[in-house]
């Protein structure tokens, strides 16, 4: 269900950057991932309710990192934009191969499934909160390339 919500999602949250503001689309998305990682630490006992569960976590992390591909392509410079995409790609594989140890040492804690997912709403928190700050930055660098381009420089 976790991947067949993933194309779902790039597809609705793409179309969704496209007409919005794609920081708030992105910001939004990812705060939303939080609720639903939370909810399927707490479903596990309700086959259905976990299987829609896993679809929604698709659909945001799996829509969510193709719309952060898209980002980076606006986000960086023409002359830096496949090494930035590309240092973007690969910090998140490390973070994506290093979540197996932590949630591996979590377990070996004595953690339950359901404190393991209330733990990884942090994550999606912090996603969130740098998408925004992401945002607010774009706008001042966008207000100071039209400052420029206006005084003909």
């Amino acid at each position: 269900m976790f991947q067949i919500g993933g194309p779902v999602g790039a597809l609705c949250i793409g179309w969704g950057m496209d007409r919005w503001n794609k920081y708030r689309v992105l910001m939004t998305v990812f705060v939303l991932s939080g609720g639903v990682i939370y909810t399927i630490g707490q479903a596990t006992e309700h086959f259905f309710l976990l299987c829609l569960i896993a679809w929604m976590v698709g659909f945001c992390l799996n829509g969510a990192s193709v719309g952060m591909n898209a980002l980076a392509a606006n986000f960086y410079p023409t002359e830096a934009r496949a090494t930035g995409a590309s240092w973007m790609s690969g910090i998140g594989r490390i973070g994506a191969i290093l979540s197996a140890f932590a949630g591996a040492q979590m377990l070996s804690w004595g953690w339950t499934f359901a404190e393991v997912f209330s733990a990884l709403v942090l994550p999606a928190s912090l996603a969130a909160l740098a998408i925004y700050g992401l945002g607010r930055s774009a706008k001042d660098v966008l207000a100071d390339r039209n400052v420029v381009s206006a005084r003909g420089l």
